[in-house]
């Protein structure tokens, strides 16, 4: 992403993480195997601050989400086209 810099912890299973101004870039690594996007990710490491807005670059809207035991688990609209990765904004919840 551009004028993005990569931050710890890097990866949390099939995804990537930069951040740039105080934004979080989630980068979504498509499963080849799989043959429609995901519905749903988990974010294990870095987690959306409570009241943030999650954002689909590329999609408009904000993104429906939630925290449960496993992560914060981010609702993907299900007309996504197939590609190699889906990026996802947020500000990040404080260590």
């Amino acid at each position: 992403i551009h004028k993005t810099r990569p931050i710890p912890p890097y990866v949390d299973g099939n995804v990537r993480f930069t951040q740039s101004e105080g934004y979080v870039y989630a980068i979504v690594l498509a499963d080849e195997t799989d043959p429609a996007p995901p519905a749903t990710v988990i974010l294990r490491n870095i987690v959306p601050q409570e009241t943030a807005r999650v954002y689909l670059l590329g999609a408009g809207d904000s993104l429906s989400w939630r925290m449960t035991d496993e992560g914060a688990k981010i609702g993907l609209p299900q007309n996504l086209s197939r590609t190699h990765a889906w990026v996802l904004k947020f500000r990040p919840r404080k260590a």
